[in-house]
């Protein structure tokens, strides 16, 4: 029996059950062709609710929104900076790309989803037909399979025959829910129920209930793409019951389970791009700024190597003021105790003086030099505080004369030790050339060996050679001289026999 109707009927889907499980109704044709899903989306066990899906409203183009200003960093003085706002700027081409991409008219999942662990196996018989609208019970139930691998939710079709009971949307949501109580005994099951009409040519209501285990995976925009692939393929009168299923099954489980890239992913994978970054110029900028302390340095120890310390070194012209300065004060010092010895000795001179008067019953005069006493006493406040002050002034003196004396033996000894480093660094330099030097002797004196030997080689085959010759020659002469021998002795008879006969 084929399937009813060619095109929706406009209906709003309903239901909803409160219960541990989550369930819903639909209508054919009320589904947008571009669900956003996702914003009643519960990914624990619920209470129900049914499927109140709108289309949602057209988004505004993202361009705009995710745009930036040019020339945001383009002042920037640093290569470095420079180097950090292209990859910024980068990072957000790239999140506005993703985020436009995610604009189009196709079925689309905005959420990462794991697979469920069913511990429960694939069950083939997943199928209530009492319509007798599917062809091949096998086959579908065969196919279905390939949702139950990819989301590892069970699922089960139920197309029930028309109840009059069974009025309104409300209640065929009831009816669903009760019967997956009743004939399904696991929570990993996804339940689609169709209902059939009065009039069996009008499209009926269809409902679905989850298992408490399936929201994670089938949530509320799962559900929206779940209806989405239905109405596009149930109305389409080339497929059969069985390719409807089939194909809105896959469709779905491939879309929900599509791993894709989120703005949230965009996100950090900016945050991670800008860490490095920040990281590579931190790292460059400390190298930077040792590379410059280290040149300062070198520059100071050229200059402190090329300039004279008695000439270039201001200290020593400030330790002979502050040597001036210091006699200067010590000498205020030493006169302020004079005068303050001298007053004391004074008062103690008119004081007995007066003392002596009053003896004497010389009133007046003892009274003249009481008054003088008193005088010096005077002076003596005025000298006791010139006395301190100078010696503090004079203290003070020592210590900064003591200071750059130090100072002074300080910068000395650290000239010293740069000098002898220095004269180390060029010793050593010097010995490298002479060692390398001898490298180019020892390879020379290498190749001159080897001359060597080859001439001693030639010598010695030119030896053997003559001791060859040599012995030849010896049998040579050795075979003459036996000959000559026998020339000698034949001349000799002739001769001999000539005479004998001349007579002689």
């Amino acid at each position: 029996m084929p399937r009813p109707g060619t095109s929706g009927g406009g209906h709003r889907s309903s239901g909803g059950h409160p219960s541990g499980r989550v369930g819903g109704g639909h209508h054919v044709g009320s589904s947008s062709r571009r669900p956003t899903g996702g914003s009643s989306f519960n990914r624990g066990p619920s209470f129900g609710g049914g499927y109140h899906h709108e289309p949602p409203p057209p988004r505004p183009p993202r361009r705009g929104y995710y745009g930036y200003r040019r020339n945001t960093y383009t002042h920037s003085s640093s290569g470095l900076g420079t180097l950090i706002a292209c990859i910024i700027i980068f990072a957000i081409i790239i999140f506005s790309f993703f985020m436009i991409s995610n604009d189009h008219s196709d079925v689309t999942s905005t959420i990462n989803r794991e697979k469920i662990e069913n511990p429960v196996a694939y069950d083939n018989n997943c199928i209530k037909d009492e319509l007798g609208y599917i062809e091949n019970q096998s086959k579908l139930s065969k196919n279905l399979k390939n949702f139950y691998n990819k989301t590892g939710i069970q699922p089960y079709i139920y197309l029930k025959s028309y109840d009059e009971s069974l009025t309104s949307d409300n209640q065929k949501d009831e009816y669903a829910q009760t019967w997956y109580s009743e004939n399904i005994d696991n929570e990993d099951t996804f339940l689609f129920v169709y209902f059939e009409e009065q009039n069996s040519n009008e499209i009926g209501y269809m409902a679905y209930v989850n298992g408490k285990q399936v929201t994670s995976v089938m949530d509320s925009e799962a559900i929206d793409i779940f209806w989405n692939y239905l109405d596009r393929y149930w109305t389409d009168s080339s497929l059969s019951t069985v390719d409807v299923f089939t194909k809105t099954f896959d469709s779905t489980a491939k879309t929900i389970m599509k791993k894709s890239t989120t703005s949230k992913d965009i996100i950090k994978i900016i945050c991670i791009i800008v860490g490095i970054v920040i990281v590579i110029g931190g790292i460059i900028y400390i190298l930077r700024m040792k590379f410059k302390r280290d040149k300062e340095k070198a520059k100071e120890t050229i200059e402190i190597l090329k300039t004279p310390l008695d000439k270039s070194d201001d200290l020593r012209e400030d330790l002979a003021e502050v040597k001036k300065e210091t006699a200067n004060i010590i000498a205020d010092a030493k006169s302020a105790d004079r005068q303050v010895k001298e007053c004391e000795e004074e008062i103690t001179k008119y004081t007995t003086a007066a003392q002596n008067a009053l003896k004497a019953g010389n009133e007046d005069d003892a009274r003249t030099l009481i008054a003088k006493k008193q005088q010096y006493e005077s002076n003596l406040v005025s000298y006791k505080k010139t006395q301190e002050l100078t010696h503090a002034n004079a203290d003070k003196m020592r210590q900064m004369h003591d200071k750059l004396v130090n100072d002074i033996e300080t910068l000395e000894a650290r000239r010293d030790a740069i000098k002898a480093t220095v004269a180390s660094a060029k010793a050593q330099e010097h010995i490298n050339k002479i060692v390398s030097g001898g490298d180019k002797a020892k390879s020379s004196m290498e190749s001159f060996e080897r001359y060597e030997k080859k001439a001693e080689k030639m010598l010695d085959a030119a030896t053997a050679e003559a001791e060859l010759n040599a012995h030849t020659s010896a049998a040579s002469t050795l075979a003459d001289k036996y000959t000559s021998n026998g020339s000698d002795a034949s001349v000799e008879d002739e001769l001999a026999a000539m005479k004998a006969k001349l007579g002689l």
